[in-house]
């Protein structure tokens, strides 16, 4: 339709016409704001892929250095990566001595060897963690869990493991001398060889923390250790494929 607006034509389009420009205005602008959400998405889940590679390198960098401040910085790291939800796997021989690590979350963590003696670890999730070898005297378990975990030869001397929950743990050969297991589950967890009181202790009855159920007392010999159930084979399964993730 034109018009004649003081001498001058002016064309207008059809209303019709009209609402379907607006129309496709108005979807083309939504389509945009799809697609900026999408990019500023992935730039967000990159950024927090590329800061977990980079504190799961620093970690691996760290892994061995005992002095008391690579032991601090190692649990910044331990807690900033499970912040973001990653729970890292490969800590064989990581040096943590002492260390402050309440409520960690190492599920399925690969620790043999580790040091972690005098280390706070209550409420610490450890289930089938390998800590094969691992040197734990001292350290505070005071409900941790520990289900399923392997502490084949692990130094337990000492260590508080109230009301931890060490079902099917494979603690072969490991040494609790002195360890306070008050409350702590044992449902069937491998205790073959385990020792509880050391040799020169002479009546290893009376030697055991009290806290060790009588069960455990009545098969010790005359070494001190556990005498009871299968004998475990010398190799170790570990939990061999895993890669960092997030927990379950």
């Amino acid at each position: 339709m034109t018009v004649f607006l003081g001498g001058c034509s002016v064309t207008l389009a059809p209303w019709g016409e009209t609402l379907s420009t607006g129309s496709m205005l108005v979807q083309a602008g939504l389509t945009a704001l799809t697609v900026l959400g999408a990019l500023l998405l992935w730039e967000r889940i990159s950024g927090r892929s590329r800061q977990r590679g980079q504190l799961l390198r620093e970690l691996r960098y760290l892994l061995h250095w005992s002095a008391e401040e690579g032991v601090l910085r190692k649990t910044g790291l331990l807690r900033d990566l499970n912040g973001l939800g990653v729970v890292p796997r490969e800590l064989e021989r990581v040096s943590l001595h002492g260390a402050q690590l309440d409520g960690v979350l190492l599920q399925g963590s690969r620790l043999k060897g580790a040091d972690l003696h005098g280390a706070d670890l209550r409420g610490a999730r450890l289930d089938a963690a390998d800590l094969s070898g691992a040197d734990l005297e001292g350290a505070n378990l005071e409900r941790a869990s520990l289900c399923g975990a392997i502490l084949r030869d692990a130094n337990l001397d000492g260590v508080s493991l109230a009301k931890a929950d060490l079902s099917r743990a494979n603690l072969h050969r490991a040494s609790l001398v002195d360890a306070n297991l008050h409350g702590a589950k044992l449902e069937d967890t491998r205790l073959h060889r385990a020792r509880f009181a050391a040799r020169q202790a002479g009546l290893f009855h009376q030697a055991v923390h009290p806290s060790v159920e009588d069960w455990i007392r009545e098969r010790l010999d005359a070494q001190g250790r556990y005498q009871g159930g299968e004998a475990e084979p010398e190799t170790t399964e570990t939990l061999a494929g895993q890669t960092d993730e997030s927990p379950s």
